[in-house]
């Protein structure tokens, strides 16, 4: 049960950082990272939370 579990959250959590990472690096090559970090950095650490 709790091993399907993982195999179930482990790729939506990788999926997730990727996600994270490309969205970060667009903003940082248009000079946005404050507005990214206060943004998604804050969401990131409610869902990791969450989980």
């Amino acid at each position: 049960m709790f091993k399907g579990i993982l195999v179930f959250l482990i790729p939506i959590v990788l999926i997730g950082l990727v996600l994270t990472a490309i969205r970060a690096t667009i903003m940082a090559f248009r000079g946005d990272t404050d507005g990214f970090l206060v943004e998604y950095g804050i969401n990131s650490l409610n869902i990791s939370a969450i989980l």
